[in-house]
């Protein structure tokens, strides 16, 4: 009992470490599944049964982030001429790959002009194939979508501006 114990505590260090939500171990008969999941982040696909062993994490995800975050945009001299000023941003909490809609065929889930409030779902990121909803956490009106549908982003790359309410 102690050693499984154990490996529970093993596994969700590593899960801390690597960012993971989800993990799946077997082992000499013994089965072990954890999951995390933040309230701001669902997780709307996992790989079908039988498709083999959870895929390893990408070390650049973020620990624990699952929530776009917004921030203060701070012009700079070139972004003064641009609308952008006042506005706040959406950023990308991980790195992966950017979807408007929830599914390939799916309307987008915004679009420029629609009015966000806190925990409206605004896009999909797709991480080693788990798909994570992005919920907003500003208010206010989409006002530019800089990436492209199914564009690779990074860590922290601007998905969104934001004029506050």
């Amino acid at each position: 009992m102690l050693t499984d114990i154990e490996k529970i505590r093993q596994l969700a260090a590593v899960m801390a470490e690597l960012g993971v939500t989800e993990i799946e171990v077997e082992e000499e008969g013994l089965r072990i599944r954890l999951s995390k999941q933040a309230a701001s982040a669902l997780v709307a696909q996992w790989p079908p049964a039988g498709a083999g062993a959870a895929p390893l994490p990408q070390p650049s995800l973020a620990p624990g982030t699952a929530v776009a975050t917004s921030s203060p945009q701070s012009p700079t001299a070139s972004e003064a001429a641009e609308p952008h000023g006042d506005c706040r941003t959406i950023e990308s909490p991980l790195v992966g790959s950017f979807y408007r809609a929830a599914s390939p065929d799916g309307e987008p889930l915004v679009q420029v002009g629609d009015r966000v409030t806190v925990g409206t779902p605004v896009c999909v990121l797709e991480a080693m194939k788990v798909m994570n909803e992005i919920l907003s956490d500003v208010e206010g009106t989409v006002i530019e979508i800089p990436v492209q549908n199914g564009e690779p982003v990074e860590f922290g790359q601007v998905l969104f501006y934001i004029r506050p309410a």
